[in-house]
This record gives C-alpha cells, sequence and structure tokens, in this order.
C-alpha cells in the first residue's frame, strides 16, 4: 500500500516538474517577469542610446497614467511626411529634487540612427497626459504636456521643437481639464482650460489661449456653470449651424450639465449659460452615464433628452404629439395638413377634471401646421390668454406665405443649379419678415425645376410647418 502512495507521489511530482518547466515557471527570473517590453531589433540602436541617457542621468522610466498616448517611448511623425522621424521617451530622475520629469526626443538621421536632440523638464509627481497638436499654425505637430502636482493640480505647458531648441509658449496651472481644438477656424488649434474654484468665493473659468508673436496667450475667459464639481469630459464638436464649439460636461447637483462654448469676435463665450440662473440650465439632466455623441454622422453632438414633460398645468406635449403623428399619417404627409380643419372641445366632465393642458397645447400645436383650428368651449373655460395669443401667431406666420425665389433656366427647361435653403431663408425675411434658419428648411428633394412647392420648416422639437415657394424664370 505504501508502495503505491509514493509511486503515485513520485508520478505528481514528475508531471508538475515537466508542466512547469514547459510553461517555463521554474526557469524565468522575476526581474524577466516585470521588465518593460524591448523594442523590435530595427529600433536596436534607438534602444542602446535610451539606455545611455537613462543611465547618464540615473533616471527610470516614467509613467503617463491619462489620454491616449501612456506609452513610455513613442514614435512620432511631427512634420506630417509619413515618416516616424522622432522618438520621445518619458523618464524620472530619481536623484533630482527639482523638475525630476523629462521628455526626451531623439531625432532620426539620415544614418538611421536616433541622437538625443531636445530635453523638457518638468515637476511633479508625474505626468498625467501628452498629446501633440500644432498649436503655432507652421504644420509642424507641437508638444503639449501636462505635469502631474498633486491629485487634483497640473501645470499645462506647451512647446515648439525648433532647429534652435525647445521654446516653451506657455505654462498655466490648472485643476479640470483642458482640450486641444480649432475654434476660430484659423488652420492652428488653441488650448481651452478649465478651472475649477476650489475657495467658494471665486467663480468657475474656462480660459481661451492663443498663439501670437512666439508664446500662446490667454485672449479671453467664459464663466463656466455655478455648482459644478468635476469636468469630466470635454469634446469638440459644432451647433446646429455650423459653427465649432466645446462641450464641457460636468457633475452637477442632481445630475450632469454640459457647458457649450464658442468663439466669436477672438473671445471664448459660454452660449448655453444663464445667466440669471448661474447655470447652463438648458443643458442640465439626470446623471445617466451617457456622454454626448455625434448620433447621425453629421458633425453635430447630439444629446439625447433625459427629462421629458410629459404633461404640466399649460401643455400635455406627448398627448398633442402623438395625435398629430397620427394625424399626419392619416392625412398623408405634413405637406397636406394646410387648411384642413380640427375641432377641439373643452368643457367640464363628471367623471375626472379634465386638465386645461391637453386643448392648450392642441391649439398650440396643430396652429403651427397651418390647420385651421377651431377651440369650443362653455362661458368659464377660457383658456390661457398667452396660450391663446401664441395659437394666433402660428396660424398668421406661416400660413398662406408664398416665397417667391427667381432663377436662371438651364437646358430643358430645368433650373441652372437647384434652390438652397439658403436662398428660401433669405426670401422669407426679405419677403415676409420672417426668420428660419436655412439648416431648419428641408427639402426631400432638391429643387430643380420651375413650379410650386410645399417645403418643411422645422419649428420646434418633432414640429414642423410648410412654406410655399414658388420658384419662377429670372429674366
Amino acid at each position: 500500500m505504501k508502495k503505491r502512495v509514493f509511486r503515485g507521489v513520485g508520478l505528481c511530482a514528475m508531471l508538475l516538474c515537466l508542466s512547469l518547466s514547459l510553461c517555463g515557471c521554474m526557469f524565468e527570473q522575476s526581474e524577466g517577469m516585470y521588465a518593460l517590453p524591448i523594442l523590435p531589433e530595427a529600433y536596436s540602436q534607438l534602444q542602446s542610446t535610451i539606455q545611455d541617457v537613462m543611465d547618464q542621468q540615473g533616471a527610470e522610466y516614467a509613467t503617463i497614467s491619462s489620454g491616449s498616448n501612456t506609452s513610455t517611448v513613442q514614435l512620432l511623425d511631427l512634420n506630417g511626411d509619413g515618416e516616424q522621424e522622432m522618438a520621445a521617451v518619458f523618464l524620472r530622475v530619481t536623484s533630482a529634487e527639482e523638475k525630476p520629469l523629462r521628455v526626451c526626443l531623439f531625432r532620426k538621421g539620415a544614418d538611421n540612427d536616433y541622437r538625443l536632440t531636445y530635453v523638457v523638464e518638468g515637476d511633479g509627481t508625474s505626468i498625467n497626459s501628452v498629446t501633440y497638436e500644432d498649436v503655432t499654425g507652421d504644420g509642424t505637430l507641437d508638444l503639449i504636456v501636462s505635469w502631474q502636482m498633486s491629485t487634483k493640480v497640473h501645470i499645462l505647458s506647451a512647446y515648439a521643437l525648433l532647429d534652435a531648441g525647445v521654446s516653451e509658449l506657455m505654462s498655466t496651472t490648472y485643476n479640470e481639464s483642458y482640450l486641444v481644438t480649432d475654434l476660430d477656424q484659423d488652420g492652428a488649434k488653441e488650448i481651452v482650460v478649465c478651472h475649477q474654484d476650489s475657495t467658494g468665493d471665486g467663480a468657475n473659468l474656462a480660459e481661451f489661449y492663443d498663439y501670437n508673436g512666439g508664446v500662446m496667450t490667454m485672449t479671453s475667459s467664459a464663466p463656466l456653470s455655478n455648482g459644478i464639481y468635476g469636468v469630466y469630459s470635454m469634446v469638440p464638436g459644432k451647433l446646429a449651424d455650423g459653427t465649432p464649439a466645446v462641450f464641457a460636461s460636468s457633475l452637477f447637483s442632481g445630475g450632469t450639465l454640459t457647458d457649450v462654448m464658442t468663439v466669436a469676435d477672438g473671445r471664448l463665450h459660454n452660449v448655453t449659460l444663464n445667466k440669471q440662473a448661474g447655470y447652463s440650465e438648458v443643458t442640465s439632466r439626470a446623471d445617466t452615464g451617457v456622454s454626448l455623441s455625434d448620433i447621425n454622422k453629421d458633425g453635430v453632438l447630439e444629446q439625447k433628452p433625459t427629462l421629458v414633460n410629459l404633461q404640466c398645468d399649460i401643455d400635455h406635449p406627448t398627448q398633442c404629439m402623438a395625435d398629430m403623428l397620427h394625424i399626419i399619417h392619416h392625412f398623408g404627409g405634413v405637406e397636406n395638413l394646410k387648411g384642413k380643419k380640427i375641432a377641439m372641445t373643452w368643457a367640464y366632465s363628471p367623471s375626472y377634471g379634465k386638465p386645461l393642458s391637453v386643448p392648450q397645447g392642441i391649439i398650440g400645436l396643430m396652429s403651427r401646421f397651418g390647420m385651421d383650428v377651431v377651440l369650443a368651449h362653455p362661458e368659464g373655460y377660457e383658456i390661457m390668454p398667452e396660450v391663446e395669443k401664441i395659437a394666433e401667431e402660428n396660424a398668421k406666420s406661416l400660413q398662406g406665405i408664398v416665397v417667391q425665389i427667381q432663377a436662371r433656366a438651364g437646358q430643358g427647361g430645368r433650373l441652372f443649379g437647384a434652390v438652397t435653403s439658403q436662398e428660401i431663408s433669405d426670401a422669407l425675411r426679405e419677403q415676409h419678415g420672417i426668420e428660419i434658419e436655412k439648416n431648419k428648411i428641408v427639402q426631400a428633394e432638391p429643387i430643380k425645376q420651375f413650379g410650386s412647392f410645399a417645403v418643411k420648416a422645422r419649428l420646434g422639437s418633432e414640429i414642423s410647418g410648410v412654406i410655399n415657394v414658388l420658384v419662377t424664370e429670372k429674366k
């Protein structure tokens, strides 16, 4: 019995040794298991040069904690010629009391050997992020480094890598986030830096840094919403009219909000900030964890609403939109609604108290489509005067309006080109004093011939009107 036990133990030991030898665990030193990956053989000279610099400076590799560029060795094409002519290496000099962090840049020569060309020194406990953007407008990428001083405090610096050496373009302290983007559309990118007031006495600010005269200076600033705590996302995008914008989303009491900033006349503006309320009330919402995104891939960032007014004392938008969709489908399209009569009755019911919001919502919405709306109610059941005024103005705005546009004739009696939404928008303003932006005018098909056409106009969320366009030949 004992022999069988020892034979079993011996067999298990042999199998264990064999399995360990096959996986290499018995023969791998702990230093090797935690060693940084070695560059491919083609870069052996670069690897050797990096090691020499590290030995000379008494340095070790530094970590980059955030962003898309987190490798300790990064091969770069800074001039955009398709060749990776530069290698950036991120180090920490353990013996340095001041500016222990290093960004060493090695340039590849004609002999394919890399040589140390630039050294950028920085303070801090680690490197927060690194990016490469053209902020000077010379077609060459510049170096932008966020040095982490503490958990919430960073120093943002930008450097131009010139033939004469490194030129520091800017350096500023911040505690939230930053974004590099071309807001003023001049071909060079600017930097928007967000600060949160930690004292309780100041204001939350977004600063706009632009390049001029060899340096980047803060040319303007815009207030961020009060009451935010933590800008967790900054993304570039466009407004509906194509204006470049920065969307800065923050945690906010009870949810999140987004401050939307644009540049006009060379200055940064927060276009969503309600100055009386002190925050971007129009973009505040419950925190669903869903970030802003370009849902329909048109270059404009959308935000799906998380709060919808199902019903209030004034309006019942969901009920009215459902009714309108049914009417549109019944008559075969929104262009067929003009002139159709609809009667809305409003009176007392013994079963339950019928809300005033339903008739008010119906007359306000249906009149936008040029329908002939009649509200019937007994004495004492009048609707709110301001709602009645809105319905009257809607009925007058597009009802019976014909926009006349003259165009040149091409071959076969067709137009020379097509009638654009901008032309319709201009004609509405000039002929009838009605302001509807071109991006709100929707043409099912381009107008390329003479005649009369019904064109949709988006007047609000899920709401459209009809513009009658008469195209005649330009003599």
